[in-house]
């Protein structure tokens, strides 16, 4: 399945056989407790829509979401509220002058100075907020790039940006001047002209300082820290039938997945989760991976992954999905979820589950 040539500095990369990984059904195995916080939606600007990320901080939770269910990412609002639900402000306000935004592609937040970033994607700006959501100043961004994802570490600025033909590119490290330093070389295929990439992955705690970044292009692992990019293996994967089932690959501490849809590493754990609704957790000190699968046969709703806080990670439940399950599968509901789903069904906002990793 793997043929892998990896540096000097880091580990060798070995195969995770899919049959060996275990299939599971309940979050609940790998965490010592978990709690949840109802979302207030007292007002109207409480009200939340289909939850994108979820960030915290200092007391606060920080959560993008989608208003109209029809909409897509860059269609996202952030609010915040208190760590037990109550909503406090927004941050910013939609508009076209220079303290408002339009449509939020990307965003973060810098614990340090404690601000929020967000990439607005019709102003080709990062714009800088309180945490009270009063605006800062802003960063332009020169139009040749288009970015994607908005990264914050160590007191460093990457970007994520594609390329011409639309398809995902590498990442350049942004400085306050709107400058920039690109950390993987883009190359061009001379076959089509055009620039060719491939899917990549990124994954990494917001409290940690490195970060991973999977380059489909060229097949190899790198390990983004202080402003450099260094290769920490090349990997070959091979396609086996059946197709929807993905190959698992550990490198050191991590796993990686061929095409995950988002990503998540606490000090003890590594999460991704794939288009299939399935949660793949790898538990770094005993190597164990565990396939936490979506299956209404098993579970009758889905508990989204959404963001993650040192070893806890943030899922979210939709009141819809809590009506459909206890009206029509309460016979599969794990007890100790009925009376939080009962909560939630008669709430208009989802509900946060944070679930303590062991």
């Amino acid at each position: 399945m793997l043929a892998c040539v990896s540096c000097g500095k880091c580990k060798s990369v070995q195969a995770i056989p899919v049959e060996d990984v275990e299939d599971t059904y309940f979050l609940d195995e790998i965490a010592d407790s978990y709690s949840y916080v109802l979302l207030d939606d007292s007002s109207l600007d409480a009200i939340v829509g289909d939850i994108t990320q979820v960030m915290v901080d200092d007391g606060l939770i920080f959560v993008s979401h989608i208003p109209n269910a029809k909409g897509n990412d860059i269609d996202q609002i952030i609010s915040v509220y208190d760590k037990e639900g109550r909503f406090l402000n927004k941050i910013g306000q939609k508009g076209r002058a220079r303290n408002e935004f339009l449509r939020i592609r990307s965003w973060c937040i810098d614990k340090d100075s404690k601000e929020v970033l967000m990439y607005d994607l019709d102003a080709y700006a990062i714009k800088k907020y309180t945490y009270d959501g009063t605006f800062i100043t802003q960063t332009s961004i020169p139009k040749e790039i288009d970015l994607m994802k908005l990264f914050l570490t160590d007191k460093r600025m990457y970007v994520q940006s594609t390329v011409p033909n639309d398809v995902s590119d590498d990442f350049m490290e942004l400085r306050e001047d709107g400058s920039y330093t690109p950390l993987l070389p883009m190359r061009q295929m001379a076959t089509d002209g055009g620039w060719r990439v491939g899917i990549v992955s990124h994954f990494r705690d917001q409290d940690l300082k490195d970060f991973y970044h999977m380059r489909a292009f060229d097949n190899t692992l790198y390990r983004i820290s202080d402003g450099k990019a260094d290769s920490c293996g090349y990997f070959e994967f091979i396609d086996v039938p059946p197709a929807n089932k993905l190959e698992n690959l550990t490198f050191d501490y991590l796993i990686t997945l061929k095409q995950p849809n988002e990503c998540y590493e606490t000090p003890a754990y590594f999460v991704a989760s794939e288009f299939e609704a399935a949660d793949y957790v790898y538990h770094k000190p005993t190597g164990k991976c565990t396939c936490y699968r979506y299956d209404i046969a098993k579970l009758p709703y889905r508990r989204k992954i959404v963001g993650v806080a040192g070893d806890v990670l943030i899922a979210s439940v939709s009141a819809s999905d809590a009506q459909i399950a206890l009206k029509e599968h309460p016979e599969l509901i794990p007890e100790q979820d009925k009376v939080m789903l009962e909560t939630v069904a008669g709430r208009e906002n989802d509900a946060l589950v944070f679930y303590h990793l062991k």
